[in-house]
C-alpha cells in the first residue's frame, strides 16, 4: 500500500508540474504570458517574448524570450518569475535543460526558489554552468537531483537565471527558450 500511494503522490505531483513543461514562449504556449522581473541590472530592462532572431541548428522554434543584460549589471545581474505554479522537487523533475543563445562564453546560472526567496541549492545560490558556443543555440543542463529532499525542495514557485554571469565590457543581448524539467540524470548522462 505505501508504494501504491507513494507512486501516486509522485504521479499527481509530476501531473500538476507538467501543465508548465516545456517552457517554449510560443503563443499561447507556456511562458508566453509569464511576468518577469529583471534584478541587479541597471535600468533593469524586462524581458520580451519575441520571433526567433536564429532559427536554426537545434532551435527552429517561432519565438524564444529575450533578456538584454546590462554593462551597469551586478555580476549576478538576472531574471525571476513566479508564474510557474508551486511543485516540489522530485527525481521525475531533477534535471532542467534549457536552451540559449549568447554572443560570449561565461557562466549561466539557474535558481529555483520558494515564495519567501529561500534558494535551491540551501541557499547557497544558483547552479551555474558555463556555454561553450557562441552566436548559435546551445542547450544547458542544470542538475538538481543531488537536492531532492532538501528542505527547501519543497514548496517551489520561483525560477531565477543568471545568463551571463560575471563582469561585462557592454550590454549583452542573450536568447533563451525551451526550459524543461525532467527525471534525475544518471552518473553516466550528467557527464
Amino acid at each position: 500500500m505505501k508504494k501504491i500511494t507513494f507512486f501516486s503522490f509522485l504521479l499527481i505531483t509530476s501531473m500538476g508540474f507538467s501543465q508548465n513543461n516545456p517552457v517554449d514562449f510560443e503563443p499561447g504556449g507556456v511562458g508566453s504570458d509569464w511576468t518577469f522581473g529583471s534584478f541587479a541590472n541597471g535600468d533593469d530592462p524586462m524581458p520580451n517574448v519575441i520571433s526567433n532572431p536564429d532559427v536554426s541548428g537545434i532551435n527552429t522554434s517561432a519565438t524564444v524570450l529575450e533578456v538584454i543584460v546590462r554593462n551597469a549589471g551586478d555580476d549576478f545581474a538576472g531574471f525571476v518569475t513566479a508564474s510557474i505554479g508551486e511543485f516540489n522537487l522530485t527525481a521525475a523533475n531533477s534535471t532542467v535543460r534549457m536552451k540559449i543563445w549568447k554572443p560570449v562564453i561565461s557562466d549561466v546560472g539557474f535558481k529555483l526558489q520558494d515564495g519567501a526567496g529561500n534558494n535551491l541549492p540551501n541557499d547557497m545560490g544558483e547552479l551555474k554552468v558555463p556555454n561553450t558556443i557562441i552566436n548559435q543555440w546551445e542547450e544547458m543542463t542544470f542538475n538538481f537531483s543531488p537536492y531532492i529532499g532538501a528542505t527547501q525542495a519543497t514548496g517551489l514557485m520561483e525560477i531565477a537565471f543568471f545568463p551571463d554571469f560575471g563582469t561585462r565590457d557592454q550590454d549583452r543581448t542573450i536568447y533563451i527558450d525551451d526550459i524543461t524539467f525532467s527525471a534525475a540524470l544518471s552518473v553516466n548522462e550528467f557527464q
